[in-house]
């Protein structure tokens, strides 16, 4: 069996990539708006608190629960971590495209691993045993990630084939709500 990640995310050992890498649109979520790859207004930029949230323990208050509902699950500090050995943007900006883009990469390993965690509480059969465990290998590879290969998770078959296979797994959702009716 692979090792797995934490999931749960650790800011502390991020760069802020969420106040930078995504987009958003002023809503009832977000008092703002913001492109993808712009540093968020409510970021600290200097100092001794450079890189961290001026309004962290206010965010819904603001008009940013967006923020305050996001989780990466261990995507960013993995990320940084693994792969960028603790650089960052902030000290050079050079990286953020190719942050941005691994950071996408990353979330994608970390929404699948989440998913199918999730899958793996179902009383699944030998088949699908194999194939949960076969789709973990690749998530979790023994060499860990590149930013090549965090490059084309995202545009490979392999999200699809994922998906696909938790979509079939719909019949031991309905089993056991029929289960459920039952008694």
């Amino acid at each position: 069996m692979p090792t797995i990640p934490s999931l749960e995310a650790d800011c502390s050992k991020c760069a802020a990539l969420c106040c930078v890498v995504f987009a958003f649109d002023k809503s009832d979520e977000f008092a703002i708006d913001k492109e993808a790859g712009e540093t968020c207004v409510n970021l600290e930029t200097v100092g001794s608190n450079c890189g961290k949230c001026k309004i962290h323990t206010t965010l819904k208050q603001d008009g940013f629960g967006g923020c305050a509902a996001y989780d990466c699950h261990g995507a960013g500090q993995r990320l940084m971590q693994e792969i960028y050995k603790g650089k960052s943007w902030i000290d050079d900006p050079a990286l953020l495209p190719d942050i941005m883009d691994s950071f996408r990469g990353m979330l994608i390993v970390h929404e699948l691993i989440l998913l199918l965690q999730t899958a793996s509480r179902l009383p699944l059969t030998a088949l699908e045993t194999e194939k949960y465990n076969k789709y973990m290998d690749r998530l979790c590879p023994e060499n860990g990630w590149t930013e090549r290969s965090l490059l084309k998770l995202e545009t490979s078959e392999f999200r699809l084939e994922v998906g696909e296979f938790l979509v079939s797994l719909r019949h031991h959702a309905n089993e056991i709500q029929r289960l459920m009716r039952k008694n």
